[in-house]
């Protein structure tokens, strides 16, 4: 997989997630320490909504629109022009940091194992509920409000512009529904939280369960996606004891 690089995001910037141990303790140093790419966060399967869920790193934010559109110019042309004149003629959803839109099923997967590397892909329901935590909501204080969601709105908002939840994840309530994994059948897939064209008397499609089915093949200036990856590991213990090869005088000792 070639390296994928947009204003200095790279696939292999893996970093350690920002978890600081608890009132100052230090971190025993054989522990196994969980690492995610500098733009996930970690989601612990402990006191989750599916605890049974194994652990994994979710971006903190929706996908911007910079970073898949070149993805789309270098993997598919024809796409990539169709995309740009639905963002040129359609609502005002276009900007590099807008969310990435108009982005198919199969077009997000591909986005995600591209940028993040094997083994990451939209994340499945239970991961994304895992995200999006157990309020009604999917925000930071798991109620509905304009400074915590961007809905009822004439476009989406920049990623990163809402408070992060208590999973630290931002955007997961409106701006734009997310592709995930799951379906009815293979033509109809699923999307999640809502939008920023979810208009006052339907709320309801903002809720954290709600659940409405798309077309695979849609573009809508209205739905996009989230990346999930599997957790690092970073293993920090006692350096082993140096060796030297052995020689015959040491045999005879």
């Amino acid at each position: 997989m070639d390296d994928f690089s947009v204003e200095g995001c790279s696939s292999r910037a893996w970093i350690l997630d920002d978890m600081p141990p608890a009132n100052g303790q230090t971190v025993d140093p054989n522990i196994v320490i969980p690492s995610c790419h500098k733009e996930m966060v970690f989601q612990s399967p402990k006191g989750a909504v599916h605890s049974d869920e194994p652990a994994f790193c979710i971006g903190k934010t929706e996908e911007p629109q910079a970073e898949f559109m070149a993805f789309l110019s270098r993997t598919d042309p024809s796409a990539y022009l169709e995309v740009s004149r639905l963002l040129d003629q359609g609502p005002p959803v276009k900007g590099d940091r807008k969310p990435a839109v108009y982005v198919k099923w199969g077009e997000a997967r591909g986005y995600c194992e591209f940028k993040y590397g094997k083994g990451a892909d939209l994340p499945t329901e239970m991961q994304w509920e895992n995200a999006c935590g157990s309020g009604t909501y999917c925000t930071a204080s798991g109620n509905l409000n304009p400074t915590e969601a961007i809905y009822d709105a004439d476009g989406p908002a920049d990623v990163g512009s809402t408070l992060p939840n208590p999973q630290r994840v931002q955007d997961m309530t409106g701006n734009v529904w997310e592709w995930v994994l799951g379906g009815v059948d293979d033509v109809y897939k699923r999307i999640r939280g809502g939008s920023w064209a979810t208009y006052h008397g339907y709320d309801w499609y903002l809720l954290a369960d709600y659940r409405h089915n798309l077309i695979s093949d849609f573009r809508g200036s209205y739905v996009g996606f989230r990346c999930v990856a599997p957790a690092m590991s970073a293993v920090e213990g006692p350096p082993l004891p140096a060796t030297t090869p052995s020689t015959d005088e040491d045999s005879k000792k």
